[in-house]
């Protein structure tokens, strides 16, 4: 498990400024008093993940992103935990049907796993 404490002064791939999950990341490490080398800022959590593979930097990521890099990438918990928004988004113009009410309820489960 990696602690917030344990990334001062590490050089840090962030998600772009005005994103919910940097404003959430920000503040995490501004409650822990630590201060990390912002050098790169990107808007994809995919782009994050090659960043951190070509070796600029590390980088808190979803537990989904993360299962899903490389092998030249390294995973490991992070604490304190973040709060994480996540979304279901359906066409506008479709009616929800058992099939697709099912296969939220499939992957919320799955997202319950992943914590």
């Amino acid at each position: 498990m990696i602690l917030a404490e344990d990334c001062e002064g590490e050089r840090f791939i962030s998600f772009a400024a005005a994103s919910e999950a940097r404003m959430r990341i920000d503040w995490q490490f501004a409650e822990c008093a630590v201060t990390r080398d912002l050098g790169v800022e990107v808007a994809l959590a995919q782009s994050v993940v090659a960043m951190v593979e070509a070796g600029l930097g590390v980088a808190l990521v979803h537990a989904l992103t993360a299962q899903h890099a490389s092998a030249r990438v390294g995973v490991k918990r992070f604490a304190p935990a973040l709060p994480v928004a996540l979304h279901v988004v359906r066409g506008a113009q479709r009616q929800a049907t058992a099939l697709s009410d099912a296969c939220v309820r499939h992957a919320a489960a799955a997202l319950v796993r992943l914590r």
